[in-house]
């Protein structure tokens, strides 16, 4: 069997070099509790978000 991380990374959607800033991609590419496909969703999701230069206002 292969583990889902070597995938993404085999796919390109991950790393697997460490990368600084990149939480948010690794604790969804880690994430135990969603599947596959729900990783590679998240992913393409938080990656459009990041590409797009959304930004999330600051607490007032």
């Amino acid at each position: 069997q292969i583990s889902a991380e070597t995938l993404y990374v085999r796919a390109g959607l991950l790393s697997d070099e460490p990368q600084h800033g990149n939480e948010a991609r690794d604790a969804i590419a880690r994430d135990p509790k969603l599947t596959p496909e729900q990783r590679g969703a998240l992913l393409n999701v938080y990656d459009s978000f990041v590409a797009s230069g959304a930004r999330v206002p600051p607490p007032a």
